[in-house]
């Protein structure tokens, strides 16, 4: 976890950088994904929810083919040798995202729905 927080304070300026590489498009993924979206506004539960979509956005490929990252490595023009090693850290790392189905506490098993890359 300090290791994550240390990353998060050195990744705070490029990732306010980054933002106005967000399509409409990859927003709105995100918060349908995440269930941040209610109707038509954002409804954060909380301020660490805003961290979470925007971590989101940084490193899953929510629309098309890259992450934000990728996209911002690409068309950001002359970045410094921090930045570059930072978005380093972050391409090619992807999670996903998962909802949980059902689960059979007499079994301690948990069924999962991958909601990034359904089968």
């Amino acid at each position: 976890m300090i290791l994550y927080l240390e990353l998060r304070h050195k990744l705070e300026k490029l990732y306010s950088d980054m933002i106005s590489h967000v399509s409409r498009d990859a927003l709105d993924r995100g918060n349908r994904l995440l269930g941040i979206r209610q109707k038509n506004s954002l409804s954060f539960r909380s301020e660490a929810e805003v961290s979470i979509l925007f971590d989101f956005l940084v490193y899953e490929q929510v629309s098309g083919k890259e992450c934000l990252a990728e996209k911002f490595l690409r068309t950001a023009g002359d970045l410094t040798p921090n930045q570059l090693e930072l978005l380093g850290t972050i391409i090619g790392k992807p999670t996903s995202l998962y909802r949980v189905i059902s689960t059979r506490s007499a079994k301690s098993q948990v069924l999962v729905e991958d909601c990034l890359h359904p089968i």
